[in-house]
C-alpha cells in the first residue's frame, strides 16, 4: 500500500515529496532540521516487503507441492492475517494523518523555527485578494520582480484567489477577514527588506514544496484511501484462494478413503516420490521440488515439501545418504525427461520393429549432454557424478530401454579409460567422443565366458612394442557402431594364474586391421541397441594402448562394474515405472462388471506391489550411486541395486501384462514390448545369480571384519 502510494506520487510528476525530504535530511541550516524523519514510511515499507514474501512463499508452496500440513497452514493464516491488518492500518493512518509523512506543518512551530534560524521576530499575517493587494497595499518587497513571480506561480499552481502578506510590512486600509499561515517571504520587520537572495530562495523553495504537497495530498485523499483498500482486498482474496485450495485437497483425501476409484482418479496422484509427479491419465508432468539441503528450512518456507530420503538427518560422517539433488542434477533430469517423452517414446515402436540403430537420437543426446557426461573436466567433459548418470538413465529408459541402452552403453566402454587411463589416452580417446557424436563399446563377454570372467580365451601376446590380439567377443552392445573398444584379454602364459594377474585391458580401434564385427543379433527385446560378436585376428596393439599395466585388466573390469551397474539398475527402474504408469492408466479405462478394474481389490493389490517395487528399486540405485560418488567401494550396494531392480522390473512388467489381460499379449499395446525388454536386465552386466554371489561374499567379508 505504501509502495502504491509512492508510485502514484512519483508517476504524476509529484517529485516534490522526494526533494523536500532530501532537504529535511541533508541541509544543516534548514529550518526543518529538528523535525523527525518519517520512519513510519520505512517501517511500513519493510512490513510490506516481508508480507509479500510470506504470501508468495506460502502460496507457491501449497500450490506446487499439493501436500496438506494444516498446523503450519494455521500458522501461516494467522501470520498473514496479522500482516494484512497491520498494513491496512498503516494505509489508513497515513491517509488520515498526513503528519506521519511530514506533509503538514504547524504554523507556530514554523514561526519558531524561522525565528531560531534567521532571527526573524514574531509577526502576524493576513490574507487578502490578489487584486486588492496589488491596488491597496504599499508593502515592502510586494512589487519587486522576485516576489511577483513567486506569487504569480503560486496563484497559477493552486488556483488561489488570495495572497498572504506580512502584516507588519503593510499599511492596513481595511480590516482583514482572516489570518493565514506563514507566507514564504519572511521580511525583516526593522529594515523592511528581503533577506539575502540565497536564504530567501531556500526558504521559498522549501515552503513552496510543502505547500504543494499538502494541497495535492488533500485533493487526492480519496484516491489514496481507495488504492489502499483495493490492495488490501486483493491480498485478502489471494489468501482466501490458498485456504480454499488446501481445503479442497483435504476433501479429496477424505474421498479417497471412501471410494477406491477416486484414489486413482485423483488429478495429482503420484506414482513416484522422488522429483516429479505424474498424472497417469493425461501423461502431464507435475514438477515438485526434491528435498532441500535443510528440512527445517524447507518445512518453514514450504510446508508441503516432500521428503525423499532414508534418513531425516543430514549425513555427516555416517554412511547414510542424503538424496538432495543439485540444481545441475535437476536440470539434467528435466532435460532427459523431456527428451524421453518428446524424442524417444514416439519412435520406440518403430525401432523395435526395424532394429535400426538410433543414430539421430544419439546425435541429439550428444548435443544435449545426455551422453558422455561423466568424462573428466580436464579432458573437456562435464565430469558428472554417477548419480546424475543414473537419473538420466531412468528418464530415458522410461521412453524405451532399447534406445536407452544404445545411448548408455558408450558409458560402459568409456569407464575403463576414465578410471585407469593416462592423460594421453584420455585426451585421445575420450576427447574424440567429445568432438563428435561417437560411441565406445565394452568387450569382455565371450561365447564361452560370460559370468565366469576367468574363462576368457582371447589372448594378447607381446612382441616388441606391440601386442598381437586374437580371439572372439560376443554380445557386445554397440559392437557394430563403436569407434573404439575396451578389450579384456589374457596376457599371462600361466593357465593357472589368478584372474587378478592374468588379464590386461587394451584400447582397440574399430578400423584397425583384423577387427571384424559380426552380424547384428536379432534379440528378444531392446532391439534398438546394436548387439554383435566381434572377431580379433592378429590385431596389432601399440603398448601405448595398454591401460595401467600388464596384468591389471581384471581389476579395471570389475572397477568399471561398480560405476556402471547403478545406471543399469536405474534403467530397469525406468522400465518398471513405465509399466506401472501404463497399468495404472489402463486400469482406469478398462471396465469389467460395469466398473473400472481399478475398483477391484485384486488389481489394487497388484498396483500397490508394483509401486512398492519401483520405490525400493529407486532407493537402492540411488544408494549405490551415492556410495561410489563418495569415493567408497560400492560393489555390495551396486550388486544389490542391479539385482533387485532387474528382478523387480521383470515382475512389474509381467504384472502389467496381466492387468492388460489379452490386450497385454498384443503388440498394439506397449506392455508387450516392455516385458520383452525387461528380461535382459537379469542377464547383462552380470546375471542376477552372479549378483547374489557377490552380495553373499561381501556379507561374509563384513561379518569376518566385525568378528
Amino acid at each position: 500500500m505504501v509502495l502504491l502510494t509512492g508510485f502514484y506520487l512519483f508517476t504524476d510528476n509529484k517529485r516534490i515529496l522526494l526533494s523536500s525530504l532530501l532537504i529535511i535530511s541533508s541541509n544543516d541550516e534548514n529550518p526543518l532540521r529538528d523535525l523527525k524523519h518519517p520512519l513510519f514510511i520505512y517501517i511500513a515499507f519493510i512490513l510490506t516487503i516481508f508480507g509479500m514474501i510470506i504470501v508468495s512463499t506460502s502460496f507457491l508452496g501449497y500450490w506446487t507441492s499439493m501436500i496438506n500440513n494444516y498446523c503450519l497452514l494455521s500458522i501461516y493464516f494467522i501470520l498473514i492475517l496479522a500482516l494484512l491488518i497491520l498494513k491496512f492500518s498503516v494505509c489508513v493512518v497515513i491517509t488520515i494523518w498526513p503528519q506521519c509523512l511530514g506533509l503538514k506543518l504547524n504554523t507556530t512551530e514554523m514561526v519558531k523555527l524561522l525565528q531560531k534560524t534567521y532571527g526573524v521576530p514574531g509577526y502576524e499575517q493576513v490574507t487578502v485578494s490578489w487584486d486588492y493587494a496589488q491596488t491597496n497595499f504599499d508593502c515592502c518587497g510586494v512589487n519587486d520582480s522576485l516576489n511577483y513571480d513567486f506569487s504569480l506561480w503560486r496563484l497559477q499552481k493552486f488556483g488561489k484567489k488570495e495572497l498572504t502578506v506580512p502584516m507588519t510590512c503593510c499599511k492596513l486600509i481595511n480590516k482583514f477577514e482572516k489570518l493565514s499561515y506563514l507566507d514564504p517571504m519572511p521580511i525583516n520587520q526593522t529594515s523592511c527588506q528581503s533577506l539575502e537572495p540565497q536564504e530567501f530562495t531556500k526558504t521559498r523553495h522549501l515552503k513552496g514544496c510543502l505547500d504543494e504537497i499538502e494541497y495535492w495530498y488533500r485533493e487526492h485523499y480519496i484516491i489514496l484511501l481507495f488504492a489502499g483498500l483495493i490492495l488490501a482486498l486483493v491480498e485478502f482474496f489471494v489468501l482466501l484462494f490458498v485456504v480454499l485450495t488446501c481445503t479442497q485437497m483435504k476433501q479429496k483425501q477424505i474421498t479417497k478413503h471412501i471410494s477406491p476409484i477416486n484414489q486413482f482418479n485423483d488429478e495429482h496422484l503420484s506414482t513416484r516420490s522422488d522429483s516429479f509427479l505424474r498424472n497417469p491419465v493425461s501423461e502431464n508432468i507435475y514438477h515438485a521440488d526434491l528435498i532441500s539441503p535443510s528440512p527445517e528450512i524447507s518445512g518453514f518456507f514450504r510446508p508441503g515439501y516432500r521428503a525423499f530420503s532414508v534418513s531425516s538427518r543430514l549425513c555427516q560422517e555416517s554412511r547414510e545418504p542424503w538424496f538432495g539433488l543439485s540444481d545441475e542434477q535437476r536440470e539434467m533430469q528435466s532435460v532427459a525427461r523431456k527428451f524421453a517423452r518428446e524424442e524417444i517414446a514416439p519412435v520406440a515402436a518403430k525401432h523395435d520393429k526395424t532394429g535400426e540403430y538410433p543414430w539421430d537420437l544419439v546425435k541429439k543426446a550428444w548435443e544435449l549432454g545426455l551422453i558422455n557426461n561423466h568424462i573428466p573436466a580436464d579432458v573437456g567433459g562435464m565430469d558428472m557424478s554417477v548419480l546424475t548418470s543414473c537419473i538420466i538413465a531412468e528418464e530415458m529408459a522410461w521412453g524405451c530401454t532399447g534406445i536407452q541402452t544404445a545411448l548408455e552403453a558408450t558409458g560402459l566402454g568409456q569407464t575403463p579409460v576414465i578410471i585407469s587411463g593416462n592423460a594421453e589416452q584420455k585426451k585421445k580417446y575420450l576427447g574424440r567422443l567429445l568432438e563428435e557424436p561417437l560411441v565406445a563399446a565394452y568387450c569382455v563377454t565371450e561365447p564361452q565366458a560370460g559370468s565366469d570372467v576367468n574363462g576368457v580365451k582371447t589372448r594378447a601376446v607381446k612382441k616388441g612394442d606391440e601386442y598381437i590380439l586374437n580371439g572372439q567377443k560376443m554380445w557386445i552392445t554397440n559392437g557394430g557402431v563403436a569407434n573404439w573398444y575396451f578389450v579384456l584379454a589374457r596376457t599371462s602364459e600361466d593357465p593357472k594364474a589368478p584372474a587378478s594377474k592374468a588379464f590386461t585391458g587394451f584400447i582397440v580401434e574399430k578400423d584397425w586391421p583384423g577387427v571384424t564385427p559380426g552380424r547384428k543379433e536379432q534379440n528378444m527385446g531392446q532391439r534398438a541397441s546394436d548387439t554383435r560378436g566381434i572377431t580379433f585376428e592378429d590385431v596389432r596393439i601399440p603398448k601405448e594402448n595398454v591401460l595401467v599395466a600388464e596384468g591389471q585388466g581384471f581389476k579395471i573390469a570389475m572397477g568399471t562394474f561398480d560405476k556402471t551397474r547403478p545406471p543399469v539398475a536405474a534403467g530397469a527402474t525406468g522400465l518398471a515405472q513405465r509399466c506401472l504408469d501404463e497399468a495404472l492408466k489402463y486400469s482406469l479405462e478398462r471396465k469389467t462388471f460395469g466398473v473400472p478394474i481399478a475398483y477391484h481389490q485384486a488389481i489394487q493389490f497388484m498396483l500397490a506391489d508394483m509401486a512398492i517395487g519401483v520405490e525400493t528399486a529407486r532407493l537402492s540405485y540411488w544408494r549405490s550411486a551415492w556410495e561410489v560418488d563418495q569415493g567408497r567401494r560400492n560393489s555390495y550396494e551396486a550388486s544389490i541395486s542391479k539385482c533387485y531392480a532387474s528382478d523387480i522390473a521383470n515382475k512389474i512388467a509381467s504384472d502389467a501384462v496381466q492387468i492388460f489381460g489379452g490386450n497385454g499379449f498384443n503388440s498394439e499395446y506397449p506392455v508387450e514390448k516392455l516385458m520383452r525388454d525387461a528380461k535382459i536386465y537379469q542377464i547383462y552386466e552380470g546375471t542376477s545369480q552372479i549378483q547374489r554371489l557377490i552380495i553373499s561374499r561381501n556379507m561374509f567379508e563384513r561379518a569376518k571384519e566385525m568378528n
